[in-house]
């Protein structure tokens, strides 16, 4: 096993649930917590990135968030799925928000702070028994491993260089039934 926590950056879907779970079941402030590890998993979010994040940033009736990105990679608009609207609606229930709060905030309405983050993970992985060592950038490799496998799984399909990707789902060789079997692959990868 301690062989495996060096050689091993990233976790199984089975062991993100399981952090998933383990954070929600945290003493105190678990929604928070959970709601913390699925964004920066699903969105590849590095901790500071997340703890910047606003209530501008998001846009729940729309199901989108405002990934503002650090260390000169490109800010986008993400697609969030309901599970992620949920957990964001349980996090900000009572509280009066203005836009240019910080969604994720410590036990005294302050910033949440990266360290916090980083025992925030590390616990909800101890908490879990994940055989590999559980840190905050972990989630963002997890994202990566993600896409890189997805690249994969396009090539398998036919598309021959990552720039085509879309062209070759929407209106190319991926268009159809094939299109149909990766979207149903997709969802159940993800």
């Amino acid at each position: 096993m301690a062989h495996e926590q060096r050689l091993r950056d990233y976790l199984t879907r089975d062991e993100v649930a399981s952090l998933l779970r383990a954070a929600k079941r945290s003493p105190r402030h678990g929604a928070r917590n959970h709601a913390m590890i699925l964004l920066a998993y699903r969105h590849g979010l590095r901790a500071s990135e997340l703890v910047n994040l606003r209530v501008s940033d998001l846009d729940l009736a729309s199901g989108t968030i405002y990934c503002r990105r650090a260390k000169g990679s490109r800010s986008s608009l993400h697609p969030m799925k309901p599970d992620e609207v949920v957990a964001l609606e349980r996090v900000l229930r009572g509280r009066r928000l203005q836009a240019t709060d910080y969604v994720f905030q410590s036990e005294r309405a302050e910033k949440m702070s990266r360290s916090a983050f980083w025992r925030i993970v590390s616990n909800a992985g101890a908490r879990a028994g994940l055989p590999v060592k559980t840190y905050a950038h972990l989630l963002r490799h997890n994202c990566g491993y993600f896409l890189a496998n997805f690249i994969q799984l396009f090539s398998f399909f036919g598309a021959d260089d990552v720039n085509g990707i879309g062209e070759h789902f929407f209106n190319g060789t991926l268009a159809g039934s094939h299109g149909n079997h990766l979207l149903l692959i997709i969802s159940c990868l993800g």
